[in-house]
């Protein structure tokens, strides 16, 4: 009796310290879909600019600081996704939508 005790005690204590230990690692923090779609869609439009590089590196760098975001937290979201079509997908999709939008509204201005 007093082993099983014993067995149910390290056991107990076995799962208390595994959770303990997971709960105080910290989780890798990515950008939201959206966070993470607003700022490729600049940087893609940037990318076909016909500059010189340094300014699109330049606008780039302008991209990441409206977003608050750093250059290391959208290379490591980006590869955390990068085996991930359906993220991709949507995110896609988003800057589609987004870019007719602004397309119609640009439309809209120049013909008034």
């Amino acid at each position: 009796m007093r082993s099983l005790k014993i067995i149910i005690l390290l056991t107990v204590l076995t799962f208390v310290s595994g959770y303990w230990a997971c709960s105080r690692t910290p989780q890798k923090q990515y950008l939201s879909k959206n966070m993470f779609s607003k700022a490729l869609k600049e940087m893609l439009v940037i990318r076909y600019l016909k500059i010189e590089e340094a300014q699109k590196a330049e606008l780039i760098k302008g991209v990441l600081q409206k977003y608050h975001i750093t250059k290391k937290e959208f290379t490591e979201t980006e590869a955390h996704y990068a085996k991930e079509p359906r993220f991709w997908e949507d995110v896609f999709k988003k800057i589609t939508r987004d870019l007719q939008k602004e397309n119609r509204r640009k439309k809209k201005k120049t013909k008034k």
